[in-house]
């Protein structure tokens, strides 16, 4: 799994390199369009016949001009680096780069206020969060519809809606982002926010949109939220703290905090949810997967900070059981524990209870679990929430 994901990352890398170049010289040949059309029109008098086509030549190279700048951009710039800025600024810029390849069937609307709307936040992270539900939604309308995309401020935080992370900070800004199209069916709600879980068709999207999406408010100290309508449309909202100024200087402070990665993995049910419920209810950051395949694509990518591998074994020896062994020889700096359904301790392979920091069983109470864990996280230097 690790060979392969690594061979993907390798051959994306390249073709983001060959693509970019060609994109540059895209942008070279259009600005000499550009230019040209710009001293044709200098030479040409206003009732001449190619005069307004030229001025629409013109404006439309800048306009083309802008757009692959913006798409240069989003590739050279690089996640990771919170800055202040005005959070309209970053809806406009997102929602101008999504106006070039929307169906003309899809109208899209934005309301902002007048007024400055700060935020210190990885704007480049958050325009790939913003772009991706603005995608969700295309997706969501094949036939058409209203994209409508809204900035507001808020002195209090809705209760009856579904959630995903923290409630931020009050004031708070939050982005809702609606669509008219299909909406989501409530079964399926639970789970829109776990990695690598997708209602699109093969090949036709990662699963990863709104699990990245749910990473981003975690780390940002906010939360996302949706409501949803089979046949009228779901509406997803970002919602941020805003900035007071004051969170540069608690940067160091911040980094020290931050919630304590945990993949969680097992198969599908009602224990996998109340333990990950459970994790967040105690400030920990939860992925859940369900199989050993996922756990190790999510393992070895950049894109995660895990700090504990939690496995729900129903089984005395299975994949899962093999894949936690793997951890623990590979990644020493890690927690391993053990959710046991089913199966006694004793039963566990040797080489697998040896692998084990932790092994809680089916009548083990969540103090005791909580407990254990925040042991565990403390023996390797971890921060015990």
């Amino acid at each position: 799994v690790a060979e392969r994901r690594l061979a993907g990352a390798a051959w994306k890398e390249t073709l983001a390199v060959v693509t970019m170049g060609q994109a540059h010289d895209f942008g070279n040949i259009l600005s000499g369009i550009h230019s040209l059309s710009d001293g044709y029109l200098e030479t040409l008098k206003p009732e001449h016949p190619f005069f307004e086509g030229m001025g629409l030549v013109k404006q439309n190279s800048m306009q083309a001009i802008t757009l692959v700048r913006r798409i240069v951009q989003l590739h050279r710039e690089n996640i990771g680096r919170k800055t202040y800025g005005d959070f309209r600024d970053i809806v406009r810029d997102s929602v101008e780069l999504m106006r070039a390849i929307v169906n003309r069937r899809v109208k899209i609307e934005l309301e902002m206020p007048e007024s400055q709307m700060a935020l210190y936040a990885d704007e480049i992270e958050l325009k790939q969060v913003i772009l991706n539900l603005m995608l969700n939604a295309l997706d969501a309308m094949p036939n058409g519809g209203t994209l409508s995309l809204a900035l507001t401020r808020h002195l209090a935080f809705p209760d009856s809606v579904f959630r995903q992370g923290t409630v931020p900070r009050l004031p708070a800004v939050c982005l809702s982002v609606r669509d008219t199209g299909t909406g989501i069916p409530r079964e399926r709600l639970p789970r829109i926010f776990d990695a690598f879980f997708t209602t699109k068709g093969l090949n036709q999207g990662s699963g990863l949109g709104l699990y990245n999406a749910a990473l981003f408010v975690e780390k940002h100290r906010g939360a996302i939220t949706l409501e949803s309508v089979e046949g009228i449309g779901s509406t997803f909202g970002v919602w941020l703290p805003e900035a007071d100024f004051s969170e540069a200087d608690r940067g160091l402070e911040e980094v020290r905090s931050a919630p304590t990665g945990v993949m969680l993995v097992g198969s599908e049910g009602p224990r996998l949810d109340s333990l990950a419920e459970l994790l967040r209810l105690h400030g920990f950051c939860v992925v859940t997967t369900v199989s050993a395949e996922e756990a190790g694509e999510i393992l070895v990518s950049p894109d995660y900070t895990i700090r504990v591998v939690l496995g729900i074994l129903q089984q005395a020896a299975s994949p899962l059981g093999r894949f936690m062994e793997l951890v623990r020889t590979h990644r020493p700096d890690m927690v391993v524990a053990a959710h046991l359904i089913g199966v006694h301790p004793e039963d566990l392979p040797s080489t697998l209870s040896a692998s084990l920091d932790l092994c809680i069983g089916a009548d083990g109470t969540d103090g005791e679990f909580l407990k254990g864990l925040g042991s565990a996280l403390s023996r390797i230097g971890g921060v015990a929430r």
